[in-house]
């Protein structure tokens, strides 16, 4: 177990669980698990009221985030990430105001607008083990890009698909004090290629308001449905509509966002994850499979693929094949969902977003691509690692659980067809290109996405699979299995990686350790 997630359940055994937590979210997780949820006692709670409105493509919301100081330092301020920010995102999220016992809190900009900080008063600054809660106002507008289905877009509308992963106010990463550096917020940003929101395991309970005909998937479980008609389309729902404001539509909106709307209300609830996500298209057509507990949705538009229920299927067999190898899956729900993402993936907590082309054109790419995805929700979901800083972590294993899932499905020797034309050759490229260099360095390092996604997927999978063949399978998955376990909802750095794999085979990181890490952090 890590240091820090030792700290955090040291802290939170102290700490007084808030009411009815066991009782709200016990649907999140399958029977067997709901007892790991008093293990995150104080873990971020976020109550959110959001009204997505697709033909504007323009998001409301309001949200209570609630949780403990688990860190050890006093906090002076609170930070939000507004990943719709970044640049390349396109998105413009707009924080309207933040209050505390319903007094506003000044807050600035950083991080080139991707990030809020709050400047907590004084008597507001919240101490190790002590409780805190704010209350947000947002809104949001999407981009809307070209209607082409080459183009790789995880965020905004395109193609009649609405996609918005980072839609709120995410609460940011808080990094501890240590020998090594001083506390702080993580405000990282990262290129292109690579991932970037790092927030901590949370607690979701969404009202979500939707037109008719745009079903939304999100990760997990809906617990109601209710049919809503909104007389006053100015104003976001949850607001109480009178005769007065609805005589008061303002003459500059156009006439029908003046009529009755018929919505539907979903109430969702979710964790414990990272974040919550939302993606529909007026065009989902799905369908389910439970698989031992789980319930696996697949959801696709025909108009784009017609291959829906074989990316349910190959879903399926990557769940099970990876509960085998990895331990089991904790929620009990499992989406894999046709997005705008051309010939690739994305992946969200409980959600596996695959591109369009997949469906059809790249349709021989499917099952590796959904495989290489779910894995992702044991690596970087289930067990957290920070995505610029140590990104080898949940992209090499999610790498090697490709290979693990051929061996296991398809024989020896599609996995070893694997291993030479996706791992060995792209590695032997770079480094006859003298392009060659560590699996472990930060994202920025990488001069290029290609070095990147070599360096870091192929070489790091690479790395582990020898490892794997010097140590045996049947060790090297026990003691995967036993680090998911041990760190489960957690944060984890290299260093927690690596002392369990010296640990398991000592020889063998003496072996490898100088061909693959980086010589100033190896010991």
């Amino acid at each position: 177990m890590t240091a820090l997630l030792l700290a955090w359940l040291v802290l939170a055994a102290c700490t007084t669980a808030p009411p009815g937590l066991a009782d709200v979210y016990a649907p999140v997780v399958r029977p067997e698990y709901a007892p790991l949820l008093t293990e995150l006692t104080g873990a971020p709670r976020i109550d959110m009221e959001v009204w997505y409105q697709p033909t504007r493509n323009h998001l409301e919301g309001r949200m209570q985030v609630s949780g403990v100081n688990l860190s050890g330092d006093t906090w002076t301020q609170l930070v939000f990430r507004l990943y719709p920010n970044l640049t390349y995102v396109g998105g413009r999220m707009v924080l309207e105001r933040g209050t505390v016992r319903n007094a506003l809190v000044p807050f600035k900009l950083a991080a080139n607008d991707t990030a809020a900080v709050f400047l907590l008063p004084t008597e507001e600054w919240i101490r190790p083990g002590r409780p805190f809660e704010i209350d947000l106002v947002w809104s949001l507008d999407l981009p809307v890009f070209p209607e082409v289905s080459s183009v790789y877009m995880p965020f905004g509308q395109m193609l009649g698909f609405h996609a918005a992963p980072w839609f709120y106010p995410a609460l940011a990463h808080y990094v501890p004090t240590s020998p090594a550096v001083p506390g702080h917020w993580w405000l990282e940003t990262a290129p292109t290629f690579a991932d970037v929101l790092y927030s901590p395991a949370s607690f979701f309970r969404v009202q979500l308001w939707m037109p008719e005909g745009y079903p939304p998937v999100t990760p997990g479980v809906e617990q109601e449905r209710t049919g809503f008609i909104h007389n006053c389309p100015h104003q976001a729902p949850w607001f109480e509509c009178t005769e007065e404001n609805v005589a008061a539509c303002p003459d500059r909106l156009a006439a029908w966002e003046c009529q009755p709307v018929p919505l539907i209300r979903y109430s969702l609830l979710a964790g414990p994850v990272p974040e919550f996500s939302l993606i529909t298209h007026a065009g989902y057509e799905s369908t389910s499979f439970d698989a031992g507990g789980v319930l696996v949705t697949s959801w696709w538009v025909p108009a784009y693929g017609d291959t829906g229920l074989e990316a349910r299927d190959f879903t399926v067999a990557a769940l099970r094949a990876f509960e085998e190898e990895f331990g089991p899956y904790p929620w009990p729900t499992l989406t894999v969902a046709m997005a705008p993402l051309a010939n690739s993936s994305m992946e969200l907590p409980q959600v596996n977003l695959i591109g369009v082309q997949l469906y059809r054109a790249f349709a021989s790419d499917l099952e590796l691509e959904i495989a290489f995805s779910v894995a992702h929700q044991w690596w970087s979901q289930l067990v957290q690692n920070d995505p610029v800083n140590a990104p080898w972590l949940d992209e090499a294993l999610s790498t090697l659980a490709v290979l693990l899932y051929q061996e296991r499905l398809h024989g020896e020797e599609a996995a070893a067809l694997h291993r030479i034309q996706k791992l060995e050759l792209p590695v032997q490229r770079l480094q006859n290109q003298d392009r060659d260099g560590p699996v472990d360095l930060r994202v920025h390092d990488y001069v290029t996405g290609t070095d990147y996604r070599v360096l870091v997927w192929a070489k790091g999978a690479l790395f582990l699979d020898r490892f794997r063949e010097r140590s045996g399978a049947r060790s090297f998955r026990r003691m995967l299995t036993d680090f998911v376990e041990s760190n489960r909802f957690g944060l984890i750095d290299s260093d927690a990686l690596l002392d369990r794999l010296w640990e398991t085979n000592a020889t063998a990181m003496i072996l490898y350790q100088d061909a693959y890490f980086d010589p100033v952090r190896h010991r």
